[in-house]
């Protein structure tokens, strides 16, 4: 190797190094991200028995070389997978390297012949498929980070898997031919780049799954999963801006007697019949309707591209639903039953304040017509 293919190479090692360094430090107090440090790890030992192959007697350091640089990818597979809440598959990449090493102890005595280049083949086979598997991991997340990060692990998938299939032509590091110094640039310049980009990409992934989250949280019922009121209110104003908002209706409902509920079971048990109703609303409505707890026992949906009567039909499902899901809860007797207003803008474009003061005013016509029913607010007259 010339010295200047060295200088290259043991630049790599000390920026693998540093990297390292930061993320083993960042990963205090958070076990798995101890993760996000082993692959820059292991390309810092590669390049450094790459540079001084006399550390190892025989092809020991060039085996080594190789192990801890399938090690560095199959880690980036895993780094991705604990990025996106999964569990690291640690057999699924060590195993393939551990066999790698044996079979490759075992029958490359030198660095000539069809094995060798078999060898050569596997190594870099296995490489694509740790890319392509990272990938794959990221190819339905939406945030844009993780598209990125997709297009990165894609892009070197393909680039490895164009190696693998060349290895017997191309100069060493990238093939098995006669070293070449544009072979040594190109090979470190891929492995930094993909350094790099991998590690900025999965910084701003967990800072943008971290803000999704706070997201989510911020819009969610934490009890049932459904919209808070918080969501309710930015969906109306969705609406609100709309010039015509024909075809929307608003169902608004609540759980009836829920306090005498409370006082005969509890609080805890009042939450399950709380989500009882949450469920009761999601097997009920279409896939494009949306519903959110908008009080302590109050839900709102919001019904897109329905006609009054269409509006009212699912107001009389959702509340047969109920009564029959909340006869029985958790072993205990409750017969609940719910109150149902229903408002549709289909005939007028008014605005959804209006449209939700009219489901209100229907939803209080309910109770007073002795509650389990569902009220119209252009009749305001019982089921």
């Amino acid at each position: 190797m010339t010295p200047d293919a060295a200088t290259m190479i043991a630049y790599s090692a000390g920026l693998f190094a540093l990297i390292f360094v930061f993320f083993l430090l960042s990963s205090r107090g958070r076990a798995d991200r101890v993760w996000f440090a082993l692959p820059f790890a292991c390309g810092a030992a590669t390049a450094l028995l790459m540079v001084y192959p006399a550390l190892l007697p025989g092809l020991w350091s060039g085996r080594l070389a190789v192990v801890c640089s399938l090690l560095g990818y199959g880690g980036a597979w895993q780094v991705v997978r604990v990025v996106n809440g999964r569990k690291p598959r640690v057999l699924a990449f060590v195993l393939p390297c551990v066999v790698w090493l044996g079979l490759s102890s075992a029958f490359v005595h030198d660095l000539h012949g069809a094995l060798a280049v078999a060898s050569a083949v596997v190594r870099t086979g296995l490489i694509a498929a740790f890319n392509g598997l990272a990938a794959w991991e990221l190819r339905r997340e939406p945030l844009p980070s993780a598209r990125l990060l997709y297009r990165v692990f894609a892009a070197f998938a393909v680039f490895h898997l164009a190696r693998a299939l060349g290895v017997v032509w191309l100069p060493a590091p990238l093939g098995v031919a006669s070293p070449a110094i544009w072979a040594v640039v190109v090979f470190n310049l891929s492995v930094v780049t993909q350094a790099l980009l991998a590690s900025a990409f999965i910084i701003a992934l967990m800072r943008e799954s971290v803000a999704a989250e706070n997201h989510r949280l911020a819009f969610q019922d934490v009890m049932t999963g459904i919209g808070n009121r918080r969501a309710f209110q930015v969906k109306i104003l969705e609406y609100a801006d709309r010039r015509q908002p024909q075809g929307l209706a608003l169902i608004v409902f609540d759980i009836d007697h829920f306090k005498s509920i409370n006082d005969r079971f509890g609080h805890a048990f009042g939450d399950q019949v709380i989500v009882r109703a949450a469920e009761a609303a999601r097997k009920v409505l279409r896939r494009p309707d949306q519903v959110f707890r908008i009080g302590g026992e109050e839900f709102a949906c919001l019904l897109e591209d329905v006609t009054e009567q269409e509006a009212f039909a699912i107001g009389e499902r959702l509340r047969r639903t109920f009564e029959e899901d909340a006869q029985l809860v958790d072993t205990n007797a409750v017969a609940a039953t719910i109150s149902i207003g229903v408002a549709s803008g289909s005939s007028l474009a008014e605005d959804v304040t209006t449209l939700l003061d009219r489901a209100d005013a229907a939803l209080y016509g309910a109770k007073g017509a002795g509650r389990n029913k569902v009220v119209a607010a252009a009749s305001n007259c019982p089921a």
